[in-house]
């Protein structure tokens, strides 16, 4: 039983791996049929940042330093 499941297991791998290198020849030959007939290939979009990541807004080290306060003032 146990050779049966590592013999399947094998194949499973085996035909995953073919599954994506077909996958892979498939968008490439879509690409070059576009191209032959002039139209655009696939386009590259990059992620978009948000503002937080481009900026560190962190209040982080603001918080580690401390502050000199003004003495208070008696009336």
């Amino acid at each position: 039983m146990r050779q049966t499941v590592e013999i399947l297991l094998n194949l499973i791998e085996k035909l995953n791996s073919q599954v994506k290198e077909l996958q892979a020849e498939n968008q490439r030959l879509r690409s070059e049929n576009n191209r032959l007939k002039g139209e655009q290939g696939k386009p590259d979009i990059k992620a978009l940042k948000f503002k937080g990541e481009l900026n560190n807004h962190s209040s982080e080290k603001e918080r580690e330093t401390p502050k000199k306060h003004a003495p208070v003032q008696q009336k």
